[in-house]
């Protein structure tokens, strides 16, 4: 089965003062947490089913080596 993953638009904001946050610290940093963010994307995009479910029909991912996460419904 192939599953659409959509982003939030109240989730934009925060992705984008996270990457601005993480650049601030070191140049190249905030790349490197959007790439994660992507990384995690497309995980939960290949296999939804794969992650917990943290409170009723909401399921968590969290992203690699940055202290975030990903919290969705199929």
């Amino acid at each position: 089965m192939v599953f659409k993953l959509s982003l939030r638009r109240e989730a934009e904001p925060d992705l984008a003062d996270a990457f601005e946050y993480y650049q601030s610290c070191r140049s190249g940093l905030g790349l490197e947490f959007m790439l994660c963010v992507e990384a995690a994307l497309d995980s939960i995009q290949r296999n939804p089913t794969h992650y917990p479910q943290v409170y009723k029909a909401v399921a968590r991912n969290f992203i690699r080596r940055f202290p975030f996460g990903i919290y969705f419904l199929i």
